[in-house]
């Protein structure tokens, strides 16, 4: 019954959005059926796969790039008071800049390059690793880490 409702909500977008298609009549807009065949040409030609691997290659190297920095900061903003009290203050500033000027700057500064995008997901998402892990540092019962050190 669930998944029933999901596979007709996805229906009911297709149709609305193949009806607008129409309506609208536009190559700004195209229909489901011209999307459809574009991608099977794509996938023909073999480039949709090359972008996508590059696509991907950026996205691991941000994620584990994130991961060590955001780890590392905020297991020692969580234990440690006077780091937190230290950088909470950066926390904060580079938790409200937002992702578009993020990337703009970077592209400005190192020009349309793996490394500016890279560097942008980095600056933009550290921040939210830091914040969740600082608090589930906090959140640890130190008990547990007492029984960890006997073990």
């Amino acid at each position: 019954m669930k998944n029933q409702r999901g596979i007709l909500s996805i229906l009911l977008v297709v149709i609305v959005w193949q009806a607008s298609s129409i309506a609208v009549n536009s190559e700004l807009f195209p229909s489901v059926i011209d999307v459809l065949k574009n991608l099977s040409q794509q996938i023909a030609n073999k480039e949709l796969f090359s972008h996508l691997f590059i696509t991907l290659y950026r996205v691991f190297v941000a994620f584990f790039i994130t991961m060590i920095i955001g780890v590392i900061i905020g297991i020692a903003m969580g234990f440690y008071q006077k780091i937190d009290e230290m950088l909470d203050f950066l926390l904060i500033l580079f938790l409200n800049i937002p992702a578009l000027v993020t990337i703009i700057v970077c592209y400005i500064w190192f020009g349309l390059s793996d490394f500016a995008a890279i560097l942008a997901v980095v600056i933009n998402k550290v921040p939210i690793i830091v914040t969740n892990i600082r608090e589930g540092t906090r959140a640890f019962e130190k008990k547990y880490m007492d029984f960890a050190k006997v073990y």
